[in-house]
């Protein structure tokens, strides 16, 4: 079956025409989603001409007036993507565009107008931002120029179900310039819905009827704010009576009204449609689907009512909502309570919103939607999730028992989208220092845009290895810790509204401890050696060892060890205060300095005459050349002989071994 321009001509010179496949929604562009379509192209006897040319995917139709008269494009609906519009040109190429989600806008005027006969045009001029939309219902209608109406006053309208009707003051979208009172009245079979879209007067306009309930009633509005919000919707049996009079007061706005008329059977209302409708308890990591049952493929029906409760009773979660949602915007709500702290809690949503991502105040969430007997829309798609936010925090012991570690955000091993808000983590892994860490970073993906969400990563004396708040990480994901220690801090934002998440956010560290392949020098100073070449000529004798250097100086005298090339992101460096690792160790995380001074080695000494110094090489160092150069010596520098500290000749009685 193919789709094509709803186009129906009218016996009073007035077209209605919609988007392909109205009011099925649609996802996509118009353009796309009537490239392969059949378009029905013909001359109406009315001489309308409409235009169909699939070679630049855009619909188009002639409007002919005759001399003295214009066109008036008026839109029921209006509820697409950004770069949908429609266009109306005069004969002059005179136009006048509206696009997107026209009926969600209070400021934004539902008409197109032109003074003489009109090209009036429906098209994607931009990509589509992947929600569904209800599409575009329309209708264009001659009228006179002298006297600039669209309806005639003193007169009797016989509503018919599923056709609107248009009323519209006088020179809309211009103030009225025409004073006398008009009255008009409708007749429905059932009943009448008055959705009001824009009404800026100064007299009042008379609603005057039966409402929905039996009572009769008379509703006055006027003034500039009776629409600056939603539109108003009213509702009566059978009959209604409207009447107003403008007035030739002078004012610095512009006024007059934008009204729709419809006819509808009541129904009683059902909640048939509504997926998992009712009262759920949402567990930790679970995700519970809602909304109505048919979305993306059709309508929800009439009369529908929805009533959602979700909660949780857990300590450190926090429930959480994504949703796509549009209606039409005057008369089918949603009302969600519990999202917002208070005097805020209290949402409705209505037309088109904007899909996000959304982190509830409290524990319970309610949500209550109802839709009205005509006219309906998209609907709404969501999901709840009850994300844990217990960081688990501490200290952890990793043994030759147990040398496996997961570390994690919040929830993201428990399928969580993403993590909470206002979270501040830190773990601290303590390891025997003849054991080494291997550090990978499985997964790492923070939220977009958001600078203060930061994954940070640091050594035993706070040495940061890794600190990043990107969105997609393109750096170093295996790292080894030999300092006994290392640490991990994560903070997020206190944002509770976000975009939703294309993919999962969070991150993943696995850790793994094994035993140290150690290489050991032994190095004893004497008055005839007192200097030791302790460079490892880009480590020739493998990577996955760690070389130690035992040094004793002379006695009375203390170990300084010079560096002559940094060591960042070549190797790690511990320096124990002593003959072994039970002495102090010494802070050396100013030797990762990027920068180094010419001329001027940085220096480690010990406090007594021994000193003990391990050099683990980067074994994830593939992009640059891992050259590590140093000296030892116990001779303290005087004001002669400087070159001597700039020796690469090894001095000092050495003895290698290896050691497991």
């Amino acid at each position: 079956m193919t789709a094509s321009v709803s186009l129906q001509v009218y016996s009073d010179n007035a077209v209605v025409f919609t988007n392909p496949g109205y009011p099925t929604p649609y996802r996509g562009t118009i353009a796309k989603f009537v490239h392969h379509l059949l378009l029905v192209c013909f001359i109406s006897s009315m001489s309308w001409l409409f235009l169909c040319n699939n070679s630049l995917f855009r619909y188009r139709y002639t409007h002919n007036v005759e001399q003295g008269e214009g066109v008036a494009v008026l839109f029921h609906q209006f509820l697409a993507n950004a770069g949908d519009c429609v266009t109306a040109c005069d004969v002059n190429s005179v136009c006048q565009s509206t696009c997107g989600d026209v009926m969600d806008h209070p400021k934004t005027k539902k008409i197109l107008i032109t003074n003489s006969s009109a090209t009036i045009t429906m098209q994607s001029t931009a990509p589509a931002d992947g929600n569904y939309h209800t599409g575009i219902y329309a209708k264009s209608i001659s009228f006179d120029l002298a006297t600039r109406t669209y309806f005639d006053c003193n007169s009797t309208v016989d509503l018919k179900d599923g056709e609107p009707f248009f009323l519209v003051s006088q020179n809309y979208p211009n103030t009225p310039y025409q004073f006398s009172r008009c009255e008009v009245t409708f007749a429905a079979v059932d009943a009448i819905r008055v959705a009001i879209y824009d009404l800026v007067t100064v007299n009042s306009v008379l609603f005057k009827g039966v409402d929905i309930s039996g009572k009769p009633v008379e509703v006055r509005l006027s003034g500039r704010h009776v629409t600056d919000d939603e539109p108003v919707a009213l509702y009566f049996l059978k009959s209604l009576q409207v009447s107003f009079a403008p007035s030739n007061r002078t004012t610095s706005y512009s006024r007059g009204f934008y009204i729709l008329v419809d006819s509808f059977k009541r129904g009683s209302a059902s909640s048939e449609a509504c997926m998992n409708n009712g009262a759920v308890t949402v567990h930790s990591g679970q995700t519970v689907l809602f909304g109505t049952a048919n979305f993306g493929s059709g309508t929800y029906p009439p009369n529908m009512q929805c009533s959602y409760s979700f909660s949780s009773d857990l300590k450190d979660h926090l429930l959480a909502i994504s949703m796509e949602f549009e209606t039409e915007k005057c008369c089918d709500v949603m009302f969600i309570d519990g999202i917002a702290p208070p005097p805020y809690n209290l949402y409705n949503y209505q037309g088109f919103m904007q899909r996000t991502f959304q982190f509830a105040s409290t524990q319970v969430i309610t949500m209550n939607f109802t839709s009205d007997g005509t006219v309906q829309g998209v609907g709404f798609n969501g999901s709840v999730y009850n994300i844990d936010c217990a960081c688990g925090s501490g200290v952890y012991q990793l043994t030759p028992n147990d040398t496996l570690l997961q570390i994690t955000s919040p929830g993201f091993l428990h399928g969580a989208p993403t993590y909470c808000p206002e979270l501040n983590c830190f773990w601290t892994i303590k390891f025997p220092v003849d054991y080494e860490v291997m550090l990978n970073i499985s997964d790492i993906n923070l939220r977009t845009g958001s600078q203060q969400d930061q994954f940070v990563i640091a050594d035993n004396f706070a040495r940061v290895l890794l600190s990043t708040n990107s969105t997609t990480y393109y750096g170093p994901t295996r790292f080894i810790i030999t300092s006994g220690q290392v640490s991990i801090n994560f903070t997020s934002a206190s944002t509770m509204v976000l975009s939703p998440p294309l993919t999962r956010e969070g991150f993943l560290v696995d850790l793994r401890m094994v035993k140290k392949y150690i290489r050991r020098t032994v190095i004893t100073f004497t008055d005839d050696s007192f200097m030791a070449d302790i460079s490892t000529r880009s480590f020739v004798e493998g990577l996955n060892v760690t070389y130690e250097y035992s040094i004793t100086a002379r006695p009375g005298k203390k170990v300084t060890t010079h560096f002559f090339t940094t060591l960042n992101g070549i190797a790690n460096l511990e320096i124990y205060d002593g003959s072994d690792t039970s002495a102090a160790m010494i802070d050396t995380s100013f030797l990762y300095n990027l920068t180094t001074m010419d001329g001027v080695p940085m220096s480690v000494r010990s406090t007594g005459e021994k000193l003990l110094v391990r050099v683990r090489p980067n074994l994830f160092n593939t992009k640059e050349k891992l050259d590590f150069q140093a000296m030892v010596t116990d001779w303290s520098q005087g004001t002669h002989c400087t070159h001597g500290i700039n020796s690469t000749q090894p001095y000092g009685r050495e003895e290698n071994k290896w050691k497991e």
